[in-house]
This record gives structure tokens, C-alpha cells and sequence, in this order.
């Protein structure tokens, strides 16, 4: 369609042209010998832009959509549930039988060290019901942390519908 009309815009400056007296044998274009008048029977319009809000057509139906547009949802970290010194423990989250727990380990100390921190995960207000995890974040220099999921079975889906963490002991041995 725009192909048509570029081509109709064509024919429609060449009849201009040629009744205008104009011809391509003129060499000299610097100066011009001829003033073209535009009849006013004759209307010239310009060759319109694709429209980026158009709708799809059946041809193309990424018609309309403007090329690198993505629609991102941003991450939202899950809120602390609890913290001891170098220490987070954020909301634990279940898949089914599977519960993650994240843990961030932070060394604010003056010198490198070793955690091993052990969480306790259990179901909403009972806690008769609990798996604990042990993490050892490696050796950590001033400044340098860790972030990790750590993987609590539960076969019996208790802790899927609330499941809550609290830590129960941190042991930081400086290296």
C-alpha cells in the first residue's frame, strides 16, 4: 500500500513536472529556467510514516509495536525475617514440597572470616513442626557477602502455606 502511493506521488510530480515545461535534459541546476506551478486540481500529499500505535494486521502482526519495547516485572526482594549481626534471614517461600530460604551473609568485620549459621524454618505459629538448615558461606573478606536459597524438603507440605524462619545460632571464626 505505501509502495502504491509512493509510486502515484511519482507520477503525480512528473505530470507536474512536464506541464510545468520541465524536462531531465536541463543540465545546469543551479539555475533554474523553468518556476513550477502546482495546478490546483492537483493536490500532492506527503508519503505517510507507519504509525507505531497502528493495529496488527493479518500480514504483520508485530505491526504497531515498536522494535525493543519489553515489558519487565521487577524483582521485589522478599522483607527480613530476622537478623543477628553479619546475618539476614528473608521470608521463606514454597514450591510445592520444596521451601526456599534466603540467606545473606554480609562480613562488616576489619578482617576475613568463616560463618556457619543454622535457621530454623517451620509453620507459621506452630513450631512443634521444623527442618533446620546449617549454611557455611566459605571464607568471606571485609566487605564481601553471600546470597543464597538454601532447600528445605518438606514432604508433607506443613510449611507451604506460611512458612517462617527464625536463627538460632551464628558462629563467625575470623581467619
Amino acid at each position: 500500500m505505501i509502495r502504491q502511493h509512493r509510486l502515484a506521488t511519482l507520477v503525480a510530480a512528473a505530470a507536474l513536472l512536464s506541464a510545468a515545461g520541465c524536462s531531465s535534459s536541463h543540465h545546469d541546476q543551479a539555475t533554474p529556467t523553468h518556476s513550477a506551478t502546482i495546478p490546483a486540481s492537483l493536490t500532492v500529499s506527503p508519503t505517510p510514516s507507519p504509525s507505531l500505535t497502528a493495529s496488527p494486521t493479518p500480514s504483520n502482526p508485530y505491526e504497531g509495536i515498536p522494535a525493543g519495547v519489553t515489558t519487565v516485572t521487577p524483582y521485589v526482594t522478599p522483607p527480613v525475617v530476622a537478623s543477628s549481626g553479619d546475618v539476614r534471614v528473608l521470608k521463606p517461600t514454597a514450591d510445592g514440597k520444596i521451601v526456599h530460604v534466603p540467606v545473606d551473609i554480609t562480613n562488616h568485620g576489619k578482617d576475613a572470616a568463616d560463618y556457619r549459621v543454622t535457621v530454623r524454618v517451620y509453620a507459621g505459629n506452630d513450631t512443634s513442626y521444623f527442618k533446620t538448615v546449617t549454611v557455611d558461606s566459605g571464607l568471606l573478606q571485609p566487605g564481601g557477602g553471600t546470597q543464597s536459597s538454601y532447600l528445605v524438603n518438606d514432604p508433607y507440605q506443613i510449611m507451604v502455606y506460611d512458612p517462617q524462619a527464625k536463627i538460632v545460632k551464628v558462629t563467625r571464626t575470623p581467619r
